[in-house]
């Protein structure tokens, strides 16, 4: 199935209505200056082609493109059909500030040889990424903050819980599973990173019985690593003070449960609002 794509001025504001039984395929916003989605459900089909990684754009929910300023996208439910592989949200807006709100994404299988899906990837560059409630699992890539493709101006990410799942018995012969559900640097061999990230209540929970450590959930890692920038372990918690970095990253499932509960995110989604200064 191709990408539905919306193609937008980008000195002009927008606000996108999703269909009322959600989209079965993917979504491409490209240009426009400020954008707004509120709510609506996004399944990825398995006929996305899934050993391009992304290379044609049919196997990403959601992918932001060239936007000049605020995107605001909040209350949409991503997944994807069973045993496919698919990113979550891509973002290439290097002039934007892209914000989620109250985003739940599911199921992100990916493989080393085929598809390096993310919940959040950011490898177009973008001006500021502010994340505020979302709830996501997979068994590959959760939030990749990094500078690979594109700078990444800052990015305050508050009110977050990823789980790592154990790969699908259908994609064992493509994948071991990629595991990081937070990578911040360019690549693993280089502690290039972000202009600024801010970590706050964000929390990773290792439900995959064959990954040796939950250490190693996050990169960089605090172990079996020679970068200057390792993680620093203490208390279930994984800190980067030689990176810009504050906060940390609790290596825990987050206490009183998901942050978007199951059914709050989709088609029936209804925005609580948010109080002036809140």
């Amino acid at each position: 199935m191709d990408p539905d794509y919306i193609y937008l001025n980008t000195s002009q504001d927008y606000i996108i209505k999703m269909p009322p039984g959600g989209i079965h395929g993917t979504l491409e916003l490209d240009g426009g200056h400020n954008v707004v989605l509120i709510g609506g459900s996004i399944t990825v089909p398995a006929s996305a082609n899934q050993t391009d990684n992304d290379a044609d754009d049919t196997d990403q929910g959601i992918y932001i493109r060239g936007a000049t300023g605020v995107v605001h996208i909040e209350g949409v439910a991503i997944t994807g059909d069973p045993n496919t592989q698919f990113d979550g949200i891509d973002i290439n807006a290097p002039l934007a500030t892209v914000q989620l709100e109250n985003i739940s994404v599911t199921n992100v299988w990916g493989s080393n040889t085929t598809e390096h899906a993310d919940v959040v990837q950011t490898w177009g560059g973008v001006h500021d990424l502010r994340i505020d409630r979302l709830t996501a699992d997979g068994d590959y890539q959760g939030l990749t903050i990094n500078p690979n493709l594109g700078a990444v101006g800052s990015a305050e990410i508050e009110n977050v819980d990823l789980t790592l799942d154990p790969r699908p018995a259908a994609l064992a012969a493509i994948t071991s599973g990629g595991g990081y559900m937070i990578w911040l640097t360019q690549d693993a061999d280089t502690c290039e990173a972000p202009g600024a990230v801010t970590f706050t209540n964000v929390y990773v929970d290792d439900d995959d019985p064959g990954r040796v450590a939950p250490t190693n959930t996050v990169w960089p890692p605090s172990v079996a690593t020679n970068l200057s920038c390792a993680g620093v372990f203490s208390d279930n918690e994984m800190s980067w003070p030689k990176l810009p970095v504050t906060g940390s990253v609790h290596l825990t499932a987050a206490p009183d449960g998901p942050f978007v509960a199951e059914g709050v995110a989709g088609t029936t989604y209804e925005s609580p609002g948010y109080a002036p200064g809140s």
